[in-house]
């Protein structure tokens, strides 16, 4: 529950509320090792008040929805499925201000109270390269670019759009955090001699690993 006030026309308006948060599961479209996979960031609402007007149920709303998209020191919480559960003025005609700032406050309140999980961008990785050098490709996206290794079979020269695949090829596909690819262009050029090619493309999020793992 949380409480705020407003001062509309030199009179004190107050407005409590409260809600419940639980995951969006409408935009999870995969779970894999704990990989959350998702093609929106999509934040929805909702409310079981009965006798709300439409005016103020659309003020809840934008004050919810503004709430988590500014997020939590600026970053947005993401797959979230708000349900308001109470509401209560203290003026039988409510301001829709008040409404819109009493949403915000209540869940910008639970973000300062509560602990959130950060998440980062991840990308499918799907990389071409000749079999002589895929041990020390593999070693160093594990190693060094916290890969999560999905697939490795070997690829025919028929079967491949790349301009230098060989009856020897490798497809590796991984799942990497996007921060983590910066620079491997050059770097997976260099292990593998240039026999080799790589395209990515974005798909989902995962826990941001700490700093110690």
């Amino acid at each position: 529950n949380f409480s705020s006030e407003l001062l509309v026309n030199g009179k004190k308006e107050l407005c409590t509320i409260a809600m419940t948060l639980e995951p969006n599961e409408n935009t999870l479209l995969s779970r894999s090792d704990e990989l959350l996979s998702s093609t929106t960031e999509q934040n929805t609402f909702e409310t079981t008040v009965p006798k709300l007007d439409p005016e103020t149920i659309s003020s809840l709303q934008e004050g919810i929805l503004s709430a988590l998209y500014n997020g939590k020191l600026g970053v947005p919480v993401i797959n979230v499925k708000a349900t308001l559960t109470d509401v209560s003025f203290s003026s039988p005609s409510p301001s829709p201000l008040l409404a819109f700032i009493a949403a915000e406050a209540a869940l910008r309140n639970h973000f300062l109270e509560n602990e959130l999980q950060p998440l980062e961008p991840v990308m499918r990785v799907e990389i071409i390269v000749d079999e002589e050098y895929s041990s020390d490709v593999l070693s160093e996206l594990t190693r060094s670019r916290r890969a999560t290794i999905q697939e490795v079979r070997p690829l025919s020269a028929s079967s491949s759009s790349s301009s230098t695949p060989t009856k020897s090829s490798l497809m590796i596909e991984a799942v990497v955090p996007l921060k983590n690819m910066l620079g491997y262009s050059a770097v997976l050029r260099s292990i593998a001699r240039g026999n080799c090619s790589f395209v990515m493309e974005f798909f989902g999020y995962d826990k941001v690993a700490s700093l110690f793992d």
